[in-house]
């Protein structure tokens, strides 16, 4: 199509191809290489982790590498019912956390869905049915253990949001709004 390829053009190629009136073919052609410039991530699992009060540490797989990046939010480790109330759960993969009211991995978690889970205290259980269709970017960056060992980390994790309808509505409302 000719608008796809005047999409992908750059200044430069358009104004060339503007002023000799020969269709240019854009350099950068390839539709995968304009999607390997954003990072997309797929989830993958989660564990807990006690560093000092507690984490959850949420692992997603590069699409394009197949490289695991992780992001870390704060999380209550504790029990909070029952006859071992205030004892720690255990930690490592598939572990049990509650996440704190104000805290960041509640943003994040309606963000991606749209809707709280049923409990927070078993939000555990949904992580991996409600993140499977989901794919998500965020800035990659190096870490180091304190052992100096470096591991891939991802900030600012959010859901890439893909457009699933026309906007035929907007344009039919936009024409009706029009003063003739």
């Amino acid at each position: 199509m000719v608008d796809d390829r005047v999409a992908k053009q750059t200044n430069e190629e358009w104004i060339k191809e503007y002023t000799t009136g020969n269709p240019v073919i854009p350099t950068n052609n390839s539709e995968s290489n304009k999607r390997a410039s954003i990072p997309q991530l797929k989830f993958d699992h989660h564990r807990t982790a006690n560093y000092k009060t507690g984490c959850v540490v949420l692992s997603f797989i590069d699409l394009v590498t197949n490289q695991e990046y992780v992001a870390f939010f704060n999380c209550n480790l504790t029990r909070q019912r029952g006859s071992k109330k205030g004892e720690k759960y255990r930690v490592g993969r598939g572990g049990q956390f509650l996440p704190p009211k104000q805290g960041k991995f509640r943003a994040f978690f309606l963000e991606a869905n749209g809707r709280p889970p049923r409990r927070w205290a078993a939000v555990y259980k949904e992580l991996k049915a409600r993140f499977k269709d989901l794919i998500f970017t965020g800035e990659k960056c190096v870490s180091y253990r304190k052992d100096g060992k470096p591991f891939n980390k991802v900030k600012n994790i959010r859901v890439i949001e893909e457009q699933k309808r026309n906007n035929l509505g907007t344009k039919k409302e936009q024409f009706i709004d029009m003063p003739f």
